[in-house]
């Protein structure tokens, strides 16, 4: 017994208790780095660090600010946050007449570390911004192993936060 409690604490101090980030590519164009710090320099180089841990509720927020996309919202909700740990998608419903426009920022928070990066400023329709999704969900998925199995992810409720205006 006393074997089993001397390995385990062994076990705990070779692992470390950091946590695993992914590094991903404002551009989409870099490989998603691996890490388990982040520096100022590679948030200028233009990184946003998500926890690994939090990466399938990072790609489910994706999921459902696509899905909100995809037809036009005739609800009162017109600010939410969607949140994967320390990532926040912030949505915000420009008043628009006839047209439904979005303002959509991504701001995430490691360590001391803070970035900010923009989706959508109102400029773009909502099928361009479609399109910007998927192609960030693809890049999300170029590294399957990140992910657990289709048949071991669960629906979750989505952590949304409404702000009242």
């Amino acid at each position: 017994m006393k074997y089993i409690f001397v390995f385990s604490l062994m076990n705990i101090l070779i692992q470390g208790f950091g946590q695993k980030l992914a590094l991903l590519d404002k551009t989409l164009k870099q490989p998603i780095v691996i890490t388990e710090t982040v520096s100022e320099e590679q948030i200028k180089n233009g990184f946003i660090p998500v926890e690994i841990k939090d990466l399938d509720t990072f790609y489910a927020n994706l999921n459902y600010i696509e899905t909100i996309l995809a037809k036009p919202q005739a609800n009162k909700l017109s600010s939410f946050e969607l949140r994967a740990g320390p990532s926040v998608f912030l949505v915000t419903k420009m008043l628009t007449p006839g047209d439904d426009r979005y303002n959509i920022s991504l701001r995430s928070r490691v360590d001391e570390h803070s970035c900010r990066f923009i989706l959508a400023n109102g400029t773009k329709t909502n099928q361009e911004l479609r399109y910007e999704i998927k192609d960030m969900k693809n890049y999300l998925l170029s590294i399957k192993s990140l992910f657990r199995a289709d048949y071991e992810i669960y629906p979750k409720m989505y952590n949304m936060i409404a702000i009242p205006q």
